[in-house]
């Protein structure tokens, strides 16, 4: 199980066995902003300088070993996002530069077009 915790003062990426029993390992170490997400035997998670990182995580049964955090690329600043469900991209939320708010426009069946 992968997930976020404040206990050590700032938001933390650890890992655990599910269910038990076992310890937990912290993952991170700069913060987390957005994740963690598990991708195969890593789990990406972006810190709070907006930089996606991956750890390789290898476990066998309560045992957990955790490899170091490596960048992937470098973000824009953003306020939010999410990783896809296959790993691969990232879902941003990124301000605009000017100060007023813009609305957000969602559409839905795109391919089924109006009124079909």
């Amino acid at each position: 199980m992968a997930y976020v915790s404040d206990e050590s003062g700032s938001h933390e990426a650890y890992i655990a066995p599910f269910p038990g029993p076992g310890g937990k390992w912290q993952i991170s170490s700069a913060g987390v902003s957005a994740g963690p997400f598990w991708r195969g035997k890593e789990i990406i998670y972006v810190d709070m300088r907006d930089m996606p990182v991956s750890v390789e995580v290898k476990a066998e049964g309560a045992t957990i070993q955790a490899g170091a955090p490596k960048p992937l690329s470098l973000l824009p600043h953003a306020t939010n996002g999410d990783i896809t469900p296959d790993g691969q991209r990232f879902i941003l939320e990124i301000p605009s530069e000017a100060d007023e708010e813009r609305p957000v426009t969602l559409v839905f069946n795109w391919a089924g077009g109006p009124g079909r």
